[in-house]
């Protein structure tokens, strides 16, 4: 394996890897360690949450400062837990 098929593979990877944080979905670079926000409905990302970010904490912490108690970590966990408990109910289980 040449060492730019390595470095494509890697990169191809980096890209995929997605953490969902309230109504936002942060996308890893292909190229550098950083999130970028992007809203799941495609809406506007507000001012405070663009850019990148090194890790997911610090855009739940920013989310929570700008948009309030719906990102606090105990909010999306319930959050989470209700989506859950829906995909479960759907399937019948």
């Amino acid at each position: 394996m040449e060492i730019q098929d390595y470095i494509d593979k890697i990169q191809m990877a980096r890209g995929a890897v997605q953490h969902h944080v309230g109504d936002y979905t942060l996308t890893l670079d292909k190229k550098w360690n950083v999130f970028s926000a992007s809203h799941r409905q495609g809406k506007a990302v507000p001012k405070g949450l663009q850019g990148k970010w090194n890790n997911v904490e610090d855009f739940r912490r920013a989310a929570e400062k700008l948009l309030g108690a719906d990102y606090s970590i105990d909010a999306l966990l319930e959050r989470k837990k209700q989506a859950e408990d829906a995909l479960a109910s759907a399937r019948g289980f």
